[in-house]
């Protein structure tokens, strides 16, 4: 399922939800963007990255931000 995911990093979601960087990853931590259909991952460098599926993702308003190219699944 990983693969068809679009990895962006938490800036997009808070841009797209507009709230800061640092709601995103509360909500990230307590859970509520896997409640609603988002994979959440942290790298060892501590850098969070969000898988939206690409259905979520076609109604983004910024879906011309780049996407992470090294998506957490190779890490």
């Amino acid at each position: 399922m990983n693969e068809q995911l679009v990895w962006v990093p938490m800036s997009v979601i808070a841009s797209e939800y507009k709230r800061d960087v640092e709601t995103i990853r509360r909500w990230a931590i307590s859970g509520l963007l896997v409640e609603v259909g988002f994979v959440v991952r942290k790298d060892l460098t501590g850098h969070w990255s969000v898988g939206v599926p690409p259905d979520i993702y076609s109604t983004f308003s910024t879906r011309a931000t780049p996407v992470v190219v090294n998506h957490p699944a190779n890490l």
